[in-house]
C-alpha cells in the first residue's frame, strides 16, 4: 500500500481544486455519499482547533482518504 497521506510526489502535484474530482470518482465507482465530503471538512476543522500552525489542505485529505476512505476499498 502507498501511504498516500506521507507521499510527497502526490502532495507536490495534487491540488485543493481536484478534491471534487476525487469525490466524484469514489461517488461514481465505489457508491461513496456525499457525507463523505462532509465528514472531511469537519475533520478539517477539527484538526485546525488543535495546530498552531498554518493547515495543509492537500495534506490533510491525503491523510484523511488514507485512514478514512482506502481501508474499506482495499
Amino acid at each position: 500500500m502507498i501511504d498516500m497521506a506521507r507521499n510527497k510526489s502526490v502532495e507536490s502535484v495534487m491540488e485543493e481544486k481536484d478534491f471534487d474530482t476525487v469525490w466524484n470518482f469514489l461517488e461514481t465507482k465505489f457508491g461513496y455519499s456525499k457525507q463523505w465530503r462532509v465528514a472531511f471538512y469537519e475533520f478539517v476543522y477539527e484538526r485546525s482547533q488543535h495546530i498552531s500552525y498554518k493547515p495543509n489542505p492537500v495534506a490533510d485529505f491525503l491523510f484523511f482518504c488514507t485512514r478514512e476512505i482506502y481501508p474499506p476499498i482495499k
